[in-house]
């Protein structure tokens, strides 16, 4: 089970989930607050039933140059690679093999994944045979031509992806202009394939880029992942749009640049939109988008910062009608208070520090990986750590970051940090790190019912105490100028306690222990422990209060300000000379 922090009863759907997190819960009063910061969040449930049918064409590097290893260990690596894509192909799906060394050899075409197909797509793996150079150009070219030339209704109902396993070995690849209309997801052989070069083919094309083989001649876990996302597409031309609304004090400034996902901001500020793309199952993107508040004119209440809402098609079904998000508001109340800071937003901005950290310390050394190179690594990521953020995410929140961070720092002493930089740097531009990152520190399997059921009643019982409060107001006749206010200050002083009574569940020293906890099951795989899943539920259960709570209070003024007009015709209506009298 992954714990997600939008609201509770979403969690259930197949449908693609959008969630916004503003970074505090609350600004000042009449007080203007430039580039308050928003998160919004797209994800897929990782159990979405129904994929696209993919069409997939393998580029296989048959060179016998570049130190790619003994020729027989080179083949039988591509065999195996292969044994796991014709394996995680469907019925529906297509395969081409592409060898290639200075040019292409014998391609197949299209295969249907039938027992057939899958039977000559077996014999053309056996068949291969090491000769020539490598020319990675002229197998990327052949990769695009087999993809165009299917029907427009092939093109229409099919995700078109290649697949790239390469030792890298030309320099040329730099000058090429590379056709970016398919994803190409490139693999170099383990400590013998020129990571620049093969890296450049993936970025250049919104790939995914890593290595293929681990130290014991295994295909790696980022390869058999990689698959995986290939043939779990769920959704398509994913769109978030964002508007502030007619009477918001707020307007859009930016949109930060995540990878190569497009985004625009309209030139009145009061609208804009996200174009998220391909979703598979599992995915979670997030997108930080900047809005300035000006000032309340009466100083007090709830500002609505952006409502974000959207549209992607159904990947499996692409010719039924386009599938609309769920509408999200964000809001922050205005207070001279401490806010709260948002564990989501924090957590996203030390991610994007520890990018920018480590793509600082690659340029530095470009490829050379040295001890110089990870002392520095651990500096900056100590700095990163020590930031205010980082504190207001937790430790629980920076434990994958923290076994990442391990996992670049040993590879940079073994002079092998050039490919794992890469890869890492690769991952987190796509996001493909927040699916690892939520199964690692948020997996509970079961769920523990003395969490989730008593956070679940609580806002229960709180949306039974508002229609108790709201029919006290109606009931009120006379002294409905204080049951306005009271119905707010209910509702205030309620939520409060709920927010008090909270550690009660989760005590701290359970905390503590998910803190170590987390970073031993992220480094170990394992299943996470009791300990750990109270902190998870926890952060979850505060994120969840929160937003339940800003809603809530949200309703009950609107309804506090219905209730009065409603009390004002009322009096006008029965007594229409009330205000001369009292004169």
């Amino acid at each position: 089970m992954y714990i997600n922090l939008a609201p509770v009863s979403a969690l259930a759907s197949d449908k693609v989930q959008l969630s916004t997190f503003p970074r505090v819960d609350a600004i000042p009063r009449r007080e203007c607050h430039p580039r308050l910061l928003v998160l919004v969040r797209v994800a897929v449930p990782a159990t979405a039933a129904r994929r696209a049918p993919v069409d997939l064409v393998t580029l296989l590097d048959i060179s016998c140059g570049g130190g790619g290893g003994a020729p027989a260990r080179r083949l039988d690596l591509l065999r195996k690679a292969m044994d796991l894509v014709i394996g995680n192909l469907g019925a529906d799906d297509r395969l081409a093999i592409v060898p290639f060394h200075s040019s292409v050899v014998d391609a197949t075409g299209l295969l249907e994944m039938s027992v057939e197909g899958r039977g000559v797509a077996s014999r053309k793996v056996q068949s291969l045979a090491v000769a020539g150079g490598t020319k990675l150009f002229p197998a990327l070219n052949a990769a695009v031509e087999i993809l165009e030339a299917r029907c427009w209704e092939a093109k229409r109902e099919r995700v078109g992806a290649v697949v790239l396993i390469s030792d890298g070995d030309d320099r040329t690849i730099f000058r090429e202009a590379i056709n970016p209309r398919y994803p190409v997801h490139a693999f170099g052989f383990r400590g013998a394939h020129d990571a620049r070069a093969v890296h450049h083919v993936a970025d250049h094309t919104s790939g995914v880029y890593g290595v293929l083989d681990d130290e014991h001649d295994r295909v790696t876990d980022a390869f058999a992942a990689c698959v995986r996302r290939v043939t779990s597409v769920v959704a398509v031309d994913a769109q978030v749009d964002l508007t502030c609304g007619a009477y918001s004090r707020a307007s859009l400034l930016a949109v930060e640049r995540s990878g190569d996902h497009r985004a625009h901001v309209d030139e009145d500020r009061r609208s804009g939109f996200i174009y998220a793309g391909a979703l598979c199952a599992g995915d979670v993107k997030n997108f930080l988008v900047y809005v300035d508040v000006d000032r309340e004119a009466d100083g007090g209440g709830v500002t609505e910062l952006l409502t974000a809402h959207g549209t992607y098609m159904d990947a499996a079904r692409r010719k039924e009608t386009t599938v609309h998000l769920d509408e999200r508001m964000a809001v922050v109340q205005r207070r001279d208070k401490v806010p709260d800071v948002s564990r989501d937003v924090a957590a996203e901005l030390v991610r994007v520090d520890t990018v920018k950290m480590v793509a600082a310390v690659l340029d530095r050394f470009k490829d050379k990986g040295s001890a110089a190179a990870a002392m520095e690594l651990r500096e900056g990521w100590c700095r990163v750590k020590a930031s205010e953020d980082a504190r207001a995410a937790g430790a629980a929140s920076l434990a994958v970051l923290e076994r990442e961070i391990d996992e670049i720092e040993a590879s940079l002493v073994r002079c092998t940090g050039l490919s794992t930089m890469l890869s890492w740097l690769n991952r987190h531009k796509l996001q493909l790190h927040t699916a690892a990152a939520a199964a690692a520190t948020a997996r509970v399997s079961p769920a523990p019912p003395s969490s989730s059921n008593v956070v679940a009643d609580a806002i229960a019982a709180g949306e039974g105490h508002v229609k108790e409060v709201a029919g006290a107001a109606v009931a009120g006749g006379t002294k409905r100028k204080c049951v306005e206010m009271d119905m707010i200050e209910e509702r205030l002083a309620y939520w409060s306690k709920v927010k008090h009574d909270l550690p009660l569940m989760f005590p701290d020293h359970a905390a503590a222990a998910a803190t170590s906890t987390a970073t031993a099951t992220a480094a170990e795989g394992t299943a996470s422990t009791g300990d750990h899943v109270a902190a998870v539920f926890r952060d979850a259960s505060l994120e969840t209060i929160n937003r339940a709570m800003f809603h809530d209070i949200y309703l009950a003024v609107l309804h506090a300000s219905t209730v009065r007009r409603c009390g004002q015709t009322s009096q006008s209506t029965e007594h229409p000379h009330h205000d001369q009298d009292d004169s």
